[in-house]
């Protein structure tokens, strides 16, 4: 909404809030109505039952959560299916299960669900997700399971494994959002509040409060202090206590998010200290290393930091190692010999570009000269390197792309500096190629922001080092609407 508003005041045209908040509104509505019918599998609903009764009564499931404690436990399965309950589950068949205990955990406070294993005397079934349901015919903590082999009957006493790996990796992501948020407030400042987050086994998402982007060496410190805190090697401490005890204390509240009465809060060493419910590491040490991978708006005084954490920051290091070390070898440099020998060649392509300029032609007519048209003729794109070039020569130079080396049909795209824009007409905006959708992808793959219309788009790269990343997405979305 916030990009829909900037973009279209830029064209002297104004948005529908209160229309868009009332149809929004109206959607959470549907949403909640149908999410324990519809949020699972076909199989919820038997064939010609209602389903969605409002006026009958709710059945809650109650489950003992055992996952604070243990990864296995040997449980009841107490019900089969949300809508309608069933007796079993043959091989091959997928439907939302309830036990009388579980060491699973359901997704909530931004982290996502458990998925493992369900094994009885002759059959085992896969969990491939757990949820809360709160609305619909029955509530409760649902596991979505599909029988591997055997029958998995309502009663059953069956093992519940949590897949290790992957909760280890989840709680190294979910304490690394806590000593993040510690880490922003002293860098920062107490004013730093959180907004949300996302936490899962492969990387998470944090969610804050300020006004401002964040520079390089503020994000830096930032990491380090993050680091820091890993390799001081703090002790976890989780107590139960009243909400108000809580608060006190100094624990920090997710934002707009309402508590009971008693509240579970996470400590680490003293330092760090929050209301929450999810799954941690023993100890920060455990965390192993955390990686910021970005910082970006996702709307007005709402920042976005993403990171990696213990193998997952591993991986990274590696991927970039990779990329360094392949780049060294293009160029036929040492590694720390590579950002000045790239810079040299930053320096030459501007030089080159200027020289048509000297004798006479503008900014436009010199970046003629850099354009690559392929894909059969149909595309044509241009890498201008020029400082001197404008948003508005951009737009200017794929004009004159488009009609000159596409003659009018085609798609055209200009990558400046700091600018992306594109143009499509004839057969390709027939075949459902947009403008701005491309625009979009590219400024988006590196932090900027785009868009437009099917037959021109136009947006800003955030981070000029980062064009090539915006140049593939530009051309991996092209691949998908040309199909």
């Amino acid at each position: 909404m916030e990009l829909t508003v900037e973009m279209a005041g830029e064209r002297g045209l104004s948005v529908d809030r209160a229309g868009f908040d009332a149809a929004l509104q109206a959607q959470r509505e549907r949403s909640r109505a149908s999410r324990a019918v519809v949020g699972w599998s076909p199989s919820v609903s038997a064939p010609g039952e209602a389903t969605g009764n409002a006026l009958a009564p709710a059945l809650t499931v109650q489950t003992d959560f055992l996952g604070y404690e243990t990864t296995t436990a040997l449980v009841t399965l107490a019900r089969i299916g949300a809508a309608s309950e069933r007796e079993a589950l043959a091989a091959g068949e997928e439907d939302v299960v309830f036990l009388d205990a579980s060491p699973f955990y359901a997704e909530a406070g931004g982290q996502v669900g458990d998925t493992g294993t369900l094994s009885w005397e002759g059959g085992r079934a896969s969990v491939l997700d757990c949820l809360p349901l709160v609305d619909g015919p029955v509530r409760g903590r649902a596991h979505r399971a599909r029988v591997e082999t055997g029958t998995l009957r309502r009663g059953e006493t069956v093992t519940a494994q949590v897949d290790p790996d992957r909760r280890a990796a989840t709680a190294r992501h979910h304490s690394a959002t806590h000593l993040l948020h510690r880490a922003l407030r002293e860098t920062l400042g107490e004013t730093v509040v959180q907004r949300g987050s996302f936490v899962g086994p492969d990387h998470a998402t944090f969610d804050f409060s300020f006004p401002r982007g964040l520079t390089p060496e503020e994000i830096q410190t930032v990491e380090r202090r993050v680091n820091a805190a890993v390799r001081d090697n703090l002790v976890r401490n989780v107590r139960e206590m009243p909400v108000a005890e809580a608060q006190a204390s100094g624990a920090m509240a997710l934002f707009g998010e309402k508590y009971g009465e008693l509240v579970r809060v996470v400590e680490f060493g003293g330092w760090s200290r929050e209301l929450c419910g999810g799954t941690h590491v023993g100890r920060s040490g455990d965390i192993g290393a955390v990686i910021a991978i970005s910082e970006t708006s996702i709307g007005q005084g709402t920042r976005r930091i993403e990171m990696v954490a213990g193998g997952a920051a591993v991986r990274r290091w590696e991927e970039s190692e990779a990329l360094l070390k392949e780049t060294a070898r293009t160029l036929r440099a040492r590694l720390d010999e590579v950002p000045d020998r790239v810079a040299r060649l930053l320096d030459q392509n501007r030089e080159l570009q200027r020289r048509p300029r000297e004798g006479g032609g503008d900014a436009v007519t010199a970046a003629l000269g850099s354009v690559e048209v392929v894909r059969g003729g149909t595309l044509a794109l241009a890498l201008c390197d020029d400082p001197a070039m404008s948003g508005d020569d951009a737009v200017a130079l794929v004009d004159r792309i488009f009609a000159e080396r596409l003659g009018g049909d085609g798609i055209a795209a200009v990558f400046g500096e700091g600018t992306v824009c594109a143009k499509v007409g004839g057969a390709a905006l027939a075949g459902g190629v947009d403008a701005g959708r491309l625009v979009r992808s590219a400024a988006q793959a590196s932090g900027g922001r785009g868009g437009g219309q099917p037959g021109f788009g136009r947006g800003g790269l955030g981070d000029p080092g980062r064009r090539a990343e915006a140049v593939a997405a530009f051309r991996s979305t092209l691949e998908e609407l040309a199909r």
